[in-house]
């Protein structure tokens, strides 16, 4: 791999790495309804907008690493960016083989740009307007699971074509004191006081 292209791609791959990270602390703070009931006794209103955060900046987050290789001109941190460096120096079957992934993924994910254009970098009239749930319909955890996943592969794809190996993106957010231990400590105040 070209040291420009290494330089970029572990930076790709850091993105990657943090939306990881960010999407399993969703998963543990909001995928367990006894996580919800806790979180909602404790302070529902903050742990709302919270909730409301996260989903946003993954959005962002997966839509960034899916933007066009350029914007307004200049270049983005992105897997287009990547793919244009695979396609001057990189061998033809592999830059085939991850554009048509590359491709693909744009194509699944793309209710989430139209959330980003509409909803969360733009104020998009007639969306404020009717205030509608329907533009995050179909936006699942599992379909973003389908996303991170897809994302994971790509990248996998373009490291074992260089290096023999494949990372292991599961093991991105597993920390001690991440946000079960804050559900923990929730619960255990709750115990002690009857009320978190």
């Amino acid at each position: 791999m070209a040291k420009q292209m290494e330089e970029e791609f572990r930076l790709v791959q850091d993105e990657l790495f943090t939306t990881i990270a960010r999407w399993r602390t969703f998963v543990d703070l909001y995928g367990t309804e006894s996580h919800v009931v806790l979180l909602n006794k404790t302070a529902p209103l903050f742990f709302h907008m919270v909730q409301d955060i996260f989903v946003d900046n993954i959005i962002l987050s997966i839509q960034r690493l899916l933007d066009p290789a350029k914007s307004a001109g200049k270049h983005t941190l992105s897997i287009a960016h990547m793919i244009d460096h695979l396609a001057k120096s990189g061998p033809a079957t592999l830059y085939s083989e991850v554009h048509d992934l590359y491709s693909h993924i744009r194509r699944n994910a793309a209710r989430l740009k139209t959330i980003r254009d509409k909803r969360l970098a733009h104020n998009d009239l007639s969306e404020k307007r009717n205030q509608s749930a329907s533009l995050y319909t179909g936006v699942t955890r599992t379909f973003i699971d389908e996303q991170i996943m897809s994302l994971c592969s790509l990248m996998n794809k373009i490291h074992s074509s260089f290096n023999d190996t494949e990372t292991y993106y599961e093991s991105a957010g597993n920390l001690p004191d991440g946000s079960l231990a804050l559900v923990d400590a929730l619960r255990r105040l709750d115990q002690l006081t009857g009320k978190a």
